[in-house]
């Protein structure tokens, strides 16, 4: 198993998992599930089982399962034999290995970010750190009576 301490300030989401909602991610963001909603992390990796469908920004991501949808990077994107990238694609640098397919409207340029507008960095933040809308609202179950 991984070090903890190896990706601080990150978030796993799992195979199997899904997760929907707004995550701010100081660190790296790794996609083995599913994700819908919106994600800015400094890192995004998205392993070969991983989806991810809505609003993505970082300063790299390194794709080996899909997104889709709007993917802003800063520095580079990753797109490996495996992944698929499909949307409005916002890059400074691309790697496409033989086998990765990209699709969609492409900007290339630092300024091209700047076109992209997310929720949460218009609304102002009090500290750094993961936040989340729950998908579904919790519900409290009985005390079991004995």
């Amino acid at each position: 198993m991984a070090d903890n301490n190896e990706y601080p300030n990150s978030i796993v989401i799992g195979e199997g998992v899904q997760a929907k909602g707004t995550f701010r991610v100081p660190g790296r963001a790794i996609i083995n599930g599913s994700v819908e909603g919106e994600l800015i992390a400094k890192d995004i990796f998205v392993g070969p089982t991983g989806k991810a469908v809505g609003k993505f920004k970082a300063e790299v991501a390194d794709v080996r399962g899909e997104m889709h949808d709007t993917i802003v990077t800063t520095q580079s994107l990753l797109i490996r034999s495996t992944g698929k990238v499909s949307g409005a694609i916002f890059y400074r640098e691309l790697e496409i290995e033989k086998g990765g397919e990209i699709e969609g409207e492409m900007s290339h340029g630092s300024d091209a970010s700047d076109k992209v507008i997310f929720a949460q960095e218009s609304a102002a933040v009090a500290k750094p750190g993961v936040v989340a809308k729950p998908a579904v609202a919790p519900t409290s179950t009985p005390a079991a009576k004995g």
